[in-house]
C-alpha cells in the first residue's frame, strides 16, 4: 500500500470538516494528524466531522486504536458529530472509535458511504435547531 495521503474539504452547508485517508495510515502518523484535526476542529468550531478510511490500510494494534480514540474523546467538543465512513474489514476499528466517543459524550457513528454519514450530520442539526439549542441528540 503506498504512504498514506490526507485530503480534506469543508462542507460549508453542515459545517462539516471531511477527510478523506488513502494508502497507509500507520499508527505514529495517526497520532500526530489526530492531534492537530482536534486543534483544527477546535480553531474552526466545526459542528462535524466526517473521516472516510474506506481507501486506506489501517495499521494500529488495539491499545494504539485505544490511544486515538483517547485523543479525540478528551479534545472534541461535546456537541460535535463525529461520523466515520468505512469498508468492511475496518468494523472493528470503527465499532472501539465510535464506543469511545460516545462514552465520552461525543455522538458518533459509522456509516458504509460518505452521503450517509452526512445526511445524518444534518439530520442532527435541523433536530438541534428544532429545539432550540445546539446540545440536543437526536435518537436516530
Amino acid at each position: 500500500m503506498p504512504e498514506l495521503t490526507v485530503t480534506s474539504r469543508v462542507l460549508d452547508a453542515i459545517n462539516t470538516l471531511v477527510i478523506e485517508l488513502h494508502g497507509d495510515n500507520r499508527y505514529s502518523v495517526s497520532k500526530v494528524n489526530a492531534g492537530k484535526l482536534v486543534e483544527r476542529v477546535a480553531r474552526e468550531g466545526r459542528s462535524g466531522v466526517v473521516i472516510d478510511y474506506r481507501d486506506c490500510v489501517l495499521g494500529h494494534q488495539m491499545a494504539e486504536y485505544n490511544d486515538i480514540a483517547r485523543i479525540f474523546a478528551e479534545g472534541m467538543p461535546r456537541d460535535l458529530q463525529f461520523a466515520y465512513v468505512f469498508a468492511d474489514a475496518q468494523v472493528a476499528h470503527i465499532i472501539l472509535m465510535t464506543r469511545a466517543l460516545k462514552a465520552a459524550g461525543i455522538r458518533a457513528s459509522g456509516f458504509p458511504d460518505l452521503e450517509s454519514a452526512c445526511q445524518w450530520i444534518e439530520a442532527g442539526q435541523a433536530e438541534a435547531s428544532d429545539i432550540g439549542t445546539d446540545t440536543a441528540r437526536p435518537t436516530a
